[in-house]
């Protein structure tokens, strides 16, 4: 890395070649919501709420810039994924080992388990971590100081208001979150279905200040969930949900219906 620069003016194009290595199409572009907010995040130091559509590839945010950095030779700056889910964060670095492939970009995760043990040692060339948010709260618990050593640059909390609006009920490791924004490290914020009045009290409660809104919620549609809780006893509960998945299935008949 000893020949890179430290700044680039990413134009369009340049974005579109990243989506291009990701994507592994010759005919992949960014879109206009990634290129926005990709460009807003390489350009200022401004934390921000990004409000795109389920599906229309949110992670390209963290990811175009790593590619595009990579491949123009510009410094790449180290970031981390804080996601609300273990299987969300499984599929994510997946993805991601998948998009940086045949470059020297590397793509690291952290769990819970991983921080119990110690195990945060992780390489220091990582360019992209992912982290529950549960390891993230034992990991400022027991390393305080750990974001700074390593050098982290952007930080993005993925689908938070899953953070906000369901793990409350559960366990206590949103708090890891307050006046997040001390760190003095770029906050970018990913949901397709939040709201101005959660976002003003993320906004608080992480300290975020004066934040950029990139996204509108009438761009899309919104999602129409419930969640419904049902009990099955453990020998019941994996075939009572292969045949759910299989009866969704049957329905789903147009790229508006997503099953998760």
């Amino acid at each position: 890395r000893s020949n890179e620069v430290s700044h680039r003016n990413f134009s369009r194009a340049d974005l579109d070649s990243a989506a291009k290595k990701a994507y592994s199409s010759a005919s992949a572009r960014a879109t206009d919501q990634q290129a926005s907010a990709v460009m807003h995040l390489m350009n200022n130091f401004q934390h921000t709420f990004v409000l795109f559509g389920c599906g229309t590839w949110k992670s390209g945010i963290y990811i175009l810039p790593q590619l595009a950095c990579c491949k123009f030779g510009v410094n790449r700056p180290k970031s981390i994924v804080i996601s609300p889910h273990n299987a969300l964060l499984a599929m994510h670095h997946m993805q991601a080992t998948k998009y940086f492939l045949g470059t020297s970009l590397r793509v690291e995760k952290l769990l819970p388990s991983n921080v119990a043990a110690d195990e945060i040692e992780i390489s220091s060339d990582f360019d992209l971590l992912f982290i529950s948010i549960h390891a993230f709260k034992d990991l400022m618990d027991k390393h305080p100081n750990q974001l700074q050593q390593w050098n982290i640059k952007n930080i993005f909390i993925d689908e938070y208001h899953n953070i906000f609006g369901e793990l409350f009920r559960q366990i206590k490791s949103w708090t890891s979150l307050r006046n997040l924004a001390r760190h003095n490290i770029k906050i970018t914020l990913l949901s397709a279905t939040a709201n101005p009045l959660l976002m003003d009290f993320v906004g608080h409660y992480l300290g975020l200040g004066s934040y950029k809104v990139i996204g509108e919620l009438d761009q899309y549609p919104i999602p129409d969930v419930v969640i419904n809780v049902e009990r099955y006893s453990d020998a019941e509960v994996l075939s009572v949900l292969v045949q759910r998945i299989k009866q969704l299935n049957i329905i789903k008949n147009d790229r508006t219906f997503k099953i998760h």
